[in-house]
């Protein structure tokens, strides 16, 4: 997924204030995210990203049915102050940061069974 569109108030059915983003696949096929955060890491800052509708087949996550599918992005900010986010493709580094973003915001990872 390389390219990404904003789209404010695309979902009456997201939660209000929710930042919410048009994804687009190699093919062209676009698909609703929402943000679920974002993380200053060795000098960059980036967003985490959730399908809005993680039922989709395109995100099965095989290993785990209770998975949640995340998307890391690199922000940046356009000559017109517009945010633009790129693809991260180095799995270490993609590894390290979600790691980080656990460690911060434990509160999204809490098992709801307790």
């Amino acid at each position: 997924m390389d390219d990404f569109e904003r789209e404010d108030d695309m979902d009456p059915d997201m939660e209000e204030g929710m930042e919410a983003f048009m994804l687009a696949d190699e093919d062209g096929k676009e698909y609703p995210f929402e943000m679920i955060g974002d993380i200053e890491f060795e000098g960059a800052h980036y967003a985490l990203m959730s399908p809005v509708d993680a039922e989709d087949e395109e995100f099965d996550m095989a290993d785990d049915e209770d998975a949640q599918p995340v998307v890391i992005l690199q922000m940046q900010e356009g000559e017109d102050n517009d945010m633009i986010l790129t693809s991260v493709t180095d799995d270490a580094l993609l590894d390290r940061i979600f790691d980080a973003f656990m460690k911060t915001h434990p509160e999204l990872f809490e098992d709801d069974e307790d």
